[in-house]
């Protein structure tokens, strides 16, 4: 099964986010249900190896920490494929994924090596996206590039399961994981 491990997003985060989308009038939105900050892609995973992993999961020793959203960017270069907001969250952050990474990695899951650009992914977009749509896009980003949001508690990340649809993926929940201290 196709997994990976992030954080959920509190409610009122994801509303705010949610607003902030309703004036994007190019792409195709995350729906609110699906905003999430991915700390390891895992891609599939066999379920002994899930099973294996949950249990390394429970071990992660880590404190709650403070995150912000703020700052939106385009992902993909000159032809964009997605729009996200930047995430903020430090070194408490950063430390959190590669534990997690070396608790993936322990079961023996190969995971590539990847630069961290913590994000929330608001939008995607078509490979061969219109003059019409890159000109709303421009605007978009003229009138909420600064969007910032307050900060939030990270209390806790999820282990999740991407199930894959022609209108895009839908995310479960398969395991929760608390802060240990």
């Amino acid at each position: 099964m196709r997994v990976f491990v992030g954080l959920p997003l509190p409610d009122a985060a994801s509303e705010a986010l949610e607003a902030l989308q309703s004036d994007l009038r190019a792409g195709r939105h995350v729906p609110p249900e699906n905003l999430h900050l991915t700390l390891a892609f895992l891609g599939e995973v066999t379920l002994p190896d899930l099973e294996a992993l949950h249990l390394e999961l429970q071990q992660v020793s880590w404190s709650p920490f403070e995150l912000r959203l703020s700052g939106l960017e385009l992902f993909g270069g000159p032809h964009p494929r997605a729009l996200v907001i930047e995430a903020r969250g430090g070194k408490p952050l950063r430390h959190l994924r590669d534990k997690i990474r070396s608790a993936a990695r322990g079961i023996g899951l190969d995971l590539p090596r990847t630069r961290f650009r913590p994000h929330v992914t608001l939008a995607r977009f078509p490979r061969d996206m219109s003059t019409q749509d890159a000109t709303s896009l421009g605007r978009f980003l003229a009138a909420h590039g600064d969007a910032a949001l307050p900060a939030m508690s990270v209390a806790g990340f999820a282990l999740y399961r991407s199930h894959l649809a022609r209108d895009g993926a839908r995310y479960e929940v398969l395991a929760d994981y608390p802060a240990t201290a």
